[in-house]
């Protein structure tokens, strides 16, 4: 094999792993949100008068 080639398979590869692992963990992401639901936790807001929320 010429240098080229191989340092463009090797090119290829690298970016077909980096791609599958993009999209392996946008999938596992997807999933996560979907079925492990997150409790939500309302914050404490008072009004402080004039329209402008204090915490």
């Amino acid at each position: 094999m010429e240098p080229s080639t191989r340092s463009r398979q090797w090119l290829l590869k690298t970016v077909s792993i980096v791609v599958g692992l993009a999209l392996t963990l946008l999938l596992v992401e997807g999933l996560v949100t979907l079925f492990f639901d997150e409790p939500v936790q309302p914050r404490y807001v008072h009004d402080g008068g004039y329209g402008v929320r204090a915490n």
